[in-house]
């Protein structure tokens, strides 16, 4: 492992940890040039304004900073920096420097996920273009005990989303730090919604919502006892609600 390398591993395994991002930003400032030296920046900047206590005015130099940066154009430089310039993966929020929402279609993420667990330290995944086979394959890569947020969707005029997705969720030990899961174009039956609610990997589970569009109406499935247990957790709203779109 080269020292790159290394220091990336380092920000993804210790994602809380400020010193590893900012040794990180010691190597860019090293490296020169104008793509590492604004990141250098933006990640030194973005970790002192999340010291800041809740309130506390931040320093104006800083903000402004961090303003300039915090942009289309240099994020997508350093995303290609990091390796990803050529794919159809995405990153959409950045965190003290780092990108934690990484999205894409599940070919194209399968396709990176080596490289996207030790480079990346997401915290929040959307996979698009999904299948219940996909699902399948996703719980058994690395790095999913940093999810804390998981956005599914399916093709929407193929099948949707069924028990086994949901079933393969429920029993993957990684996601024990999940908070929010949404599953688009799927349907949650009895089985599937009780494996949810009793699976032990799931317990921090806080918002479970499943969406179907108007051709999938007449597949809703839960009985009314089931539903009320999922009522009871989640909020009623998000479960099985139709989609026009």
């Amino acid at each position: 492992m080269n020292e790159e390398a290394a220091l990336l591993a380092a920000v993804c395994d210790t994602p809380a940890d400020d010193t590893a991002r900012l040794v990180f930003a010691d190597y860019l400032q090293e490296q020169g040039g104008n793509v590492h030296g604004a990141w250098a920046l933006f990640i030194r900047g973005q970790i002192e304004l999340a010291r800041r206590a809740e309130g506390e005015p931040g320093d104006p130099v800083t903000e402004a900073r961090v303003r300039v940066l915090d942009v289309p154009f240099w994020r997508a430089q350093w995303f290609a920096r990091l390796g990803f310039g050529d794919t159809k993966v995405t990153c959409r929020e950045w965190v003290r420097g780092f990108p934690v929402s990484v999205s894409g279609e599940a070919r194209a993420l399968r396709a990176v996920w080596p490289n996207l667990a030790v480079r990346v330290p997401f915290e929040k995944l959307k996979v698009t273009n999904v299948t219940d086979a996909d699902i399948e394959d996703l719980v058994t890569r690395p790095a999913l005990e940093r999810v804390r947020e998981l956005s599914l969707e399916s093709e929407y005029y193929r099948d949707v989303l069924g028990d086994r997705a949901i079933l393969a969720l429920a029993g993957c030990a990684a996601l024990r730090a999940l908070r929010e899961l949404t599953a688009c174009y799927a349907v949650l039956s009895d089985v599937a919604a009780e494996a949810v609610l009793d699976s032990p990997h799931l317990a921090n589970l806080r918002s479970f919502s499943t969406r179907v569009g108007y051709r999938h109406c007449d597949t809703i499935a839960l009985s009314a006892d089931v539903r009320e247990r999922f009522e009871q957790r989640f909020d009623p709203r998000s479960i099985n609600r139709e989609r026009y779109d």
